[in-house]
């Protein structure tokens, strides 16, 4: 990676910034403006152009175009404040097809309401951290993998070692989700969950 960044403790990314593979081929490229996507942006497959998107304020805005390795428009979308409005899909000889989503996320079986009442179910409150009125917050990123099994979980913001502990424990006992997919193909997705600890008074 190539950037800057205007706070290295919080790891705010300021400016241009270009990614790329172990092999050394960029993978993306394009401009943050206090930690979010601002601009175009440019995605890469192998040296090849694969995607140009555009953002505002880190939320997709404006126009989202894909390409087949041969250069050829694969899909054109238009977005507006992060939400989908329009786009179409087509064949490697330019003409119209099948619309597709292009990414779907993974999702909890039964959606977000199941979702919410299985962590209010599973989610223990350690008595040791109750005993010693320890409140705090504690946000996991997890993948969602093409069978649906969550992996690889990682705290993105600790909070006391009890309560880490404790939503830890929920990721690593959830049931399969239904998998994310990506212009119809089944992929490995992250997601990110926030639990909230917080005493009666």
């Amino acid at each position: 990676m190539e950037g800057y960044f205007s706070s290295i403790e919080d790891r705010i990314k300021e400016g241009y910034f270009k990614y790329y593979i172990e092999s050394g081929l960029i993978s993306s490229e394009g401009l943050f403006e206090n930690n979010k996507e601002e601009g175009v942006w440019k995605y890469y497959n192998l040296g090849k152009i694969w995607s140009v998107q555009n953002y505002k304020s880190g939320e997709l805005d404006g126009l989202f175009e894909a390409y087949y390795s041969n250069g050829k428009v694969k899909r054109i979308d238009n977005y507006e404040k992060g939400q989908f409005v329009s786009g179409k899909c087509f064949t490697q000889n330019g003409k119209d097809t099948t619309y597709i989503n292009f990414r779907t996320q993974p999702e909890f079986k039964g959606g977000e309401v199941k979702l919410y009442e299985y962590l209010s179910k599973k989610t223990v409150y350690p008595k040791k951290a109750q005993k010693n009125n320890i409140e705090g917050r504690v946000v996991i990123r997890f993948w969602v993998d093409i069978d649906g099994s969550l992996v690889d979980p990682e705290i993105l913001s600790k909070s006391d070692p009890l309560l880490n502990e404790a939503a830890l424990k929920v990721i690593k006992n959830m049931p399969k989700w239904i998998t994310g997919k990506q212009e119809g193909i089944l992929v490995k997705v992250s997601f990110v969950l926030p639990f909230d600890f917080k005493l009666d008074q």
